[in-house]
């Protein structure tokens, strides 16, 4: 279980790797939550074709659009100077009278593209792109 409680941003889609597990324990959201337009959260779940049809179904029950639904998120805090404000997991996307919530697993890499240590004491500060994989999610 404290493999999917890790960090997630929307961004890069495709270039997967490995998990920081320890990550979201030492270092992570402000606190602040933040709106994410449910279309970045598409983007994000485009390499799980059942999530998505899952969204779309749901989107068509509540005859919401897309373009309108906004999910809730976490911001990473002042301490992550490269990524200071960019959305941070898990998401929480309203959809009627139901909720989903998808969590995933997110490595972080430095400016010249190196994957942080998990144990890297400067890894806020170093960080400056995130990709996330493994998404798991579940309706409430």
């Amino acid at each position: 279980m404290a493999r999917l409680m890790f960090a997630i941003v929307g961004g890069v889609v495709g270039a997967f790797a490995l998990a920081v597990p320890a990550l979201a324990q030492r270092a992570g959201p402000s606190g602040v939550q933040m709106k994410v337009p449910l279309a970045d959260v598409i983007t994000l779940a485009q390499p799980y074709p059942n999530l998505r049809q899952e969204v779309r179904l749901a989107l068509i029950e509540t005859g919401a659009s897309k373009s309108a639904t906004t999910c809730v998120s976490e911001q990473l805090g002042d301490e992550w100077l490269g990524l200071k404000g960019r959305a941070v997991g898990p998401y929480r996307c309203k959809l009627g009278k139901r909720t989903l919530v998808i969590k995933t697993v997110a490595t972080y890499f430095d400016g010249a593209g190196h994957k942080i240590a998990a144990d890297d004491a400067k890894m806020a500060a170093r960080a400056a792109r995130l990709v996330e994989a493994r998404l798991v999610w579940a309706w409430r």
